[in-house]
């Protein structure tokens, strides 16, 4: 049988060849690109890290508030948010009377 006549039964086979061929290309490939932007992540982190630790336009560590006082001046601006909601209402109420007297 010759196998390079077409048609002969034996197009696995020279797509495996293909493959063989393809195949490092492809890898070496894959490699120079994977290559290529982990440098670019290392380089992103290296500035991230630079950037975080930038007291001149971040708050140091020891300054931040915690979860607890979070919580608290949450809970006192949501009441404060509801009593003015509250004498709002008073308000037009108040007005809806002085308006129907006249």
């Amino acid at each position: 049988m010759d196998e390079k006549k077409k048609n002969n039964g034996n197009g696995s086979k020279q797509a495996v060849e293909w493959f063989r061929l393809i195949t490092p290309v492809l890898v070496t490939i894959s490699i120079f690109f994977l290559s290529g932007l982990s440098f670019q992540l290392h380089r992103i982190d290296n500035k991230l890290f630079t950037h975080l630790t930038n007291d001149e336009i971040h708050v140091p560590r020891g300054q931040v508030v915690t979860q607890a006082e979070f919580d608290l001046h949450c809970k006192f601006a949501k009441e404060n948010k509801e009593d003015f909601l509250r004498a709002l209402g008073e308000f037009k109420q108040d007005m809806r009377a002085v308006l129907a007297q006249k």
